[in-house]
């Protein structure tokens, strides 16, 4: 008797598992239904993980800068490509391209390969990938894929800024950019006996385009020349973003004394 009662109770417990499926599976197919863009790619993939992810959102953007499963086991959804395999950094790619909604890639968005990681005590590779829009360089905007030894996906991290609106012509000049950013360092930034002492390096051939993006605003965006200052007496390593349509400083901080900043931010 004892041992038809067990049979009878994992019966049961086997059919409610099997009623629960669907029951889930018509739960988030609905919920897929009523949600769009991102929302509705993220559902997607969690089905597809059944429902073994979790994400943290920006909420800015209103896309994930943070994906991996809710325990250690649990890996991201791909089907790694036969000539993907052993290739991190086209794995990455793939994930991504496959999940372009998810984070809003858009036709004008690449990325260019920062460096790949190899992590030698978990045996994963990290790599990461600067974002790029119209191949001109996005400042300070990446993401970070992470893989197992298997070529598993174990999680996504970073920012990126996603339906860019900004104009990639540049007005003004790399030098004038260069000797706005001087200007301003000596006239703005620097107290009169710093200045009187002062001697500066432009560091020419880091002067380049990017389109800097506002922390506290992600949909602002703006076309600028990064240019770097070397100082001496007082010592500084001046980073400075000159917009690249008008003759402003979008922004600016002493590398050497970042916690110091007399001012970050002024007007575009």
């Amino acid at each position: 008797m004892f041992q038809n009662r067990t049979r009878w109770l994992v019966i049961a417990a086997l059919v409610l598992t099997l009623s629960v499926i669907p029951i889930l599976l018509v739960a988030s197919v609905g919920a897929m239904m009523s949600e769009t863009g991102p929302r509705a790619a993220w559902l997607a993939l969690n089905l597809r993980a059944f429902g073994q992810l979790e994400a943290s959102w920006r909420a800015e953007t209103d896309i994930p800068d943070f994906i991996a499963g809710n325990d250690a086991a649990t890996r991201l959804p791909y089907n790694v490509k036969p000539d993907e395999r052993g290739k991190p950094e086209m794995i990455a790619r793939g994930f991504l391209a496959e999940n372009a909604t998810l984070f809003k890639i858009g036709a004008n968005d690449s990325f260019v390969l920062r460096r790949i990681e190899n992590d030698k005590q978990l045996n994963f590779a990290h790599v990461r990938l600067d974002q790029t829009f119209k191949n001109i360089p996005v400042h300070a905007q990446q993401l970070v894929v992470h893989l197992d030894a298997q070529d598993k996906i174990v999680a996504v991290n970073g920012q990126f800024a996603p339906q860019l609106n900004v104009m990639t012509e540049p007005l003004l000049t790399k030098r004038e950019a260069e000797a706005i950013a001087r200007d301003d360092l000596l006239n703005g930034q620097l107290q009169a006996d710093e200045r009187a002492r002062v001697t500066t390096k432009i560091l020419t051939d880091k002067t380049a385009l990017e389109i800097y993006v506002d922390d506290a605003n992600p949909n602002h965006a703006t076309l600028v020349f990064y240019v770097v200052i070397m100082t001496e007496h007082p010592l500084g390593e001046w980073r400075y973003f000159v917009n690249a349509r008008k003759p402003v400083v979008t922004a600016r901080f002493d590398n050497l004394a970042n916690d110091k900043l007399r001012e970050t931010y002024s007007g575009n």
